[in-house]
C-alpha cells in the first residue's frame, strides 16, 4: 500500500503531548517494535488490501519487518466474515468478495505471537468524481494537477495516490550479455538499451473543501517533476487515484505529513502521538500505528511525451555516475567486473570489447526497471 511509506517515516517517533524528546516504544512480543497496519477495502474492485509490518527505531537502517502469520480476517455488522491470505512477507489480500456497500466493516488481527488487533466500523464510501489529471509546466519543471468535486452523498475530505509510470534509456546499448564473464549475443527481447519504470506516489496527498462554497477542487497539485529529469525523455504515464476519507481519517492524514515534513532534523519538534482507528484488544496503552478505511475508487490516466514539453524544458541531464567505460583485450576478458557490461566489440580481425558500467549499459539495473514494455503501453 502507498501510504506505508509515509506511515514508516514516522515509526517509533511517537511523543508523549507536549514532549520534544523521541519517545520509542519498547518492543512488543511479536517480531519486533509496534504493529504497523495499512489496509484498505477496494469496492470498486470488490478487493481488500492489508499490509502489516512493525516498527523500528530510528538508529535502524534495515528494512522495516513484515508481520507473517497472522490471520487476519474482515467482518461486517451483519455477521459476514471475509478471511484473507497472505499472498506474500506482510501483504494480506482478499479479491472476488461479495461487498455490501451499505455494511460497516471491521479488521480483525491475531498475530502469531498472541496479540489481537481490532480496528473501529467503517463505511464503504462513495468516491467523488475526478474530473481530470492535467500538467502544466514553469522554469523549473512539470506539475501535476488534480480536479475533482464532490455530491450531496460524498465527503469534503479527499485522497489521492497515484503511480507513475516512465520510458528511458541508458548511453550504450549492449549487443553482448554476460555468461561465466564471456560475451554472448543478446536476442532482441534480451536488449537492455530502453526500459520501463514505475514508481509509486510516497508523500501524503489530502485535500479538503469544508471551508468552500462549493465541494469542488481545483489544481490541486500532487506532483513536481524537475527540468532535465530521465522522467521525460520518451514517454510518461500519470495514474491518479482518488479516494474519499472521513474528517478523522483526513486528521490523520494531516498528522502524519506534519510529522514526516519536521524529519529534516534530529531536534526538530514532533507532534503528539498520531493514532488511527486500530487498537490493541488486550492493552489499551499499546500504541498502534496506521489506518483503516473502505470505499469507492475512480482513476483517471493522462500521458506525457518529450515532444510535448516547451523547447526550454526539452533536455534531459547527463547521469551523475561515471559512463567512460573501458576496453578490454580478448586475452583480458576474465579480468570484467562484476558490475560490468559487454557493449560491442571492436577491431578486424576481433581484438576485444568495449565493457561498461551497468548503470550505462543495462536499464534494468537503474530505477528498478524492465525491458518488457507493459502490456498497456499505447506509445509506440
Amino acid at each position: 500500500m502507498k501510504g506505508r511509506a509515509v506511515i514508516r517515516s514516522l515509526m517509533l517517533l511517537l511523543l508523549p503531548a507536549g514532549c520534544v524528546t523521541p519517545y520509542y516504544p519498547p518492543s512488543g512480543s511479536g517480531q519486533g517494535g509496534n504493529i504497523v497496519v495499512d489496509g484498505f477495502i477496494n469496492a470498486t474492485k470488490n478487493s481488500a488490501l492489508i499490509n502489516l509490518s512493525r516498527s523500528i527505531q530510528l538508529s535502524d537502517y534495515h528494512p522495516s519487518p513484515a508481520e507473517t502469520g497472522a490471520n487476519v480476517t474482515i467482518t461486517t455488522n451483519n455477521g459476514v466474515e471475509y478471511k484473507l491470505k497472505e499472498t506474500s512477507d506482510g501483504i494480506y489480500e482478499g479479491t472476488n468478495l461479495s461487498l455490501d456497500p451499505l455494511a460497516r466493516y471491521k479488521l480483525h488481527i491475531s498475530t502469531q505471537s498472541g496479540q489481537s488487533f481490532s480496528s473501529n466500523e467503517v463505511d464503504l464510501l462513495p468516491v467523488p468524481a475526478l474530473d481530470s489529471v492535467s500538467w502544466a509546466p514553469s522554469n523549473e519543471g512539470v506539475t501535476w494537477y488534480v480536479n475533482a468535486h464532490g455530491s450531496e452523498t460524498s465527503t469534503r475530505y479527499y485522497k489521492w495516490t497515484f503511480d507513475e509510470t516512465f520510458e528511458y534509456n541508458v548511453l550504450y546499448f549492449s549487443d553482448f550479455k554476460k555468461v561465466n564473464k564471456l560475451p554472448v549475443f543478446r536476442d532482441p527481447s534480451e536488449w537492455v538499451y530502453m526500459c520501463y519504470a514505475t514508481q509509486p506516489s510516497t508523500n501524503v496527498l489530502i485535500g479538503t473543501t469544508k471551508n468552500l462554497a462549493q465541494d469542488v477542487v481545483s489544481l490541486f497539485p500532487i506532483y513536481f517533476v524537475p527540468k532535465g529529469s530521465v522522467k521525460f525523455s520518451h514517454h510518461y504515464r500519470m495514474t491518479v487515484t482518488q479516494v474519499a476519507i472521513t474528517q478523522d481519517e483526513y486528521e490523520f492524514w494531516e498528522q502524519i505529513k506534519k510529522s514526516t515534513e519536521t524529519l529534516g532534523g534530529l531536534f526538530d519538534p514532533i507532534p503528539g502521538k498520531v493514532l488511527g482507528n486500530i487498537h490493541n484488544d488486550n492493552d489499551d496503552n499499546d500504541v498502534v500505528l496506521g489506518y483503516f478505511s473502505g470505499g469507492f475508487v475512480e482513476e483517471k490516466l493522462k500521458y506525457l511525451s518529450f515532444q510535448d514539453l516547451p523547447v526550454d524544458l526539452g533536455v534531459v541531464d547527463r547521469p551523475e555516475f561515471d559512463c567512460q567505460g573501458r576496453a578490454l583485450y580478448l586475452d583480458q576478458l576474465d579480468q570484467i567486473k562484476p558490475e560490468e557490461v559487454y557493449v560491442n566489440q571492436f577491431g578486424t580481425p576481433l581484438m576485444g570489447y568495449f565493457v561498461a558500467n551497468e548503470k550505462c549499459a543495462d536499464c534494468r539495473s537503474i530505477f528498478a526497471g524492465t525491458n518488457v514494455k507493459p502490456d498497456d503501453w499505447p506509445i509506440f
